[in-house]
């Protein structure tokens, strides 16, 4: 069932919230709220006839442009309810790591929503959660693997040639020892500018190209964010799916060399450390092993080398 709100759905608080949640805890499990002067290019009844969850992607606010879906659901946390999804068609002022930010424009699958998570520890591991749903969900959409590859920390890669999108992860305290996650997600699913696309990587696969949709694969993430989210919170940690999260990216046994300051070593990329943070292994003396953090060190995995703003060693 859809519910129509006005453009300005969140200009009244009360009447909306109200509203929203009378629909939502009543009679109607699955709402989707749009704005009626520019309507969705998506086919919601498409989309919900794939989603198959019991929690997550249940309740979209769609807006045809936003400067940043992240950016505006962390502006409207207070108004709706845990997770609901903020899509929007086009994107202007996208938000990634650091100060990054790019335009995205239609064909690209752009959408924001939040969770409360409650251990401090494997916070980190959201952005890994949401990598990994986008490349096992388009994989099960065409039948087999696409190609679909994680750079660390955030980026999603065709193989190891071209980005075609990427996540991003903020999280505040909301107090009693509770956290508000913000997962922003950006995907080039149609549209084959600059790049590529899910859609042309599906071409060949078992399932073909057809299969992948701005519909099917937003709902293929949820499904799979779903069961990831859910196996972190009865594990009470990343361990049981570490070599899951491994399996998807680029950076096995990748040589790079460590550089700061006036010292410089060669490392052998091993894989995450207990809290998250990449692990290398110094090449030329395998007892030595660095964390290093993607906020505190310059990466550049493709010319080889990691320049360090903090330089340290850790113990396993």
């Amino acid at each position: 069932m859809h519910l129509s709100l006005s453009p300005q759905f969140f200009a009244r608080r009360t009447e909306v919230q109200a509203h929203l949640r009378q629909r939502i805890r009543g009679e109607v499990d699955i709402v989707h709220a749009e704005d009626p002067g520019s309507p969705s290019t998506l086919d919601f009844d498409k989309y919900f006839t794939f989603l198959r969850t019991k929690t997550f992607g249940h309740q979209i606010l769609h807006r045809h442009a936003l400067p940043s879906t992240q950016e505006f659901l962390k502006k409207q946390l207070n108004l709706v309810d845990e997770h609901v999804v903020v899509l929007a068609d086009i994107q202007t002022e996208g938000k990634g790591r650091g100060a990054n930010s790019w335009e995205s424009p239609e064909g690209c699958l752009m959408f924001s929503f939040s969770c409360t998570h409650r251990v401090a520890r494997t916070l980190p591991h959201f952005q890994y959660l949401a990598s990994m749903a986008v490349v096992e969900g388009a994989n099960k959409l065409a039948g087999q693997d696409i190609g679909v590859a994680i750079k660390w920390p955030n980026d999603l890669y065709y193989r190891d040639q071209s980005k075609i999108g990427g996540v991003l992860c903020q999280s505040s305290s909301i107090g009693n020892d509770r956290f508000q996650v913000v997962v922003g997600v950006g995907i080039n699913t149609e549209n084959d500018e600059p790049t590529t696309c899910l859609r042309s990587m599906a071409k060949g696969s078992v399932n073909g190209s057809a299969s992948v949709s701005r519909e099917s694969v937003l709902a293929e993430f949820f499904n799979s964010f779903e069961e990831l989210h859910d196996a972190l919170e009865r594990e009470w940690g990343f361990d049981a799916l570490k070599d899951r999260y491994l399996s998807h990216w680029l950076h096995s046994d990748q040589e790079l060399k460590l550089r700061h300051e006036n010292r410089e070593v060669v490392v052998l990329v091993k894989g995450l450390t207990p809290s998250g943070f990449l692990l290398a292994q110094e090449k030329d003396n395998p007892a030595i092993y660095y964390e290093l953090h993607p906020d505190q060190n310059s990466l550049n995995f493709w010319e080889g080398f990691i320049v360090a703003k903090s330089w340290g060693t850790c113990s396993l």
